[in-house]
């Protein structure tokens, strides 16, 4: 996997077989009713999400909608501290790693104008 910019992108395609893969911020994780979930991307709408208008965002909304079409995505977990008043795709106090442990099977669903990570469903 290339990314384009190795300062501030949060994913990329890998080459191999065209799977998007994106860095999630470890401590963003929202879990509710047995499944996980990951805002991945929103609009800056009244200057509330000003890294989605940046080149690193419209990327990561563009890994959105291809993940979208192909079904699945994978995530790397992202450690650190964040900084407040900043989303951490944007800014940290500081990054300590990732897990190179695990990898995140998801999907990408759009919810209004955001898109969200989703994994671990309860089976019925």
């Amino acid at each position: 996997m290339h990314l384009e910019d190795p300062r501030a992108s949060w994913g990329g395609v890998r080459h191999s077989d065209g799977t998007v893969v994106m860095s999630l911020w470890a401590d963003a994780i929202e879990s509710r009713g047995g499944s996980c979930g990951y805002l991945l991307w929103a609009p800056n709408t009244g200057g509330s999400r000003p890294w989605s208008d940046t080149p690193a965002g419209i990327k990561r909304l563009e890994h959105c909608k291809l993940a979208m079409a192909n079904g699945v995505a994978e995530g790397l977990l992202v450690y650190g501290e964040a900084l407040e008043g900043f989303i951490p795709e944007d800014r940290a106090r500081s990054v300590h790693g990732v897990d190179p442990e695990t990898v995140l099977l998801f999907t990408v669903e759009k919810y209004g104008k955001e898109y969200w990570a989703r994994w671990g469903h309860k089976l019925p």
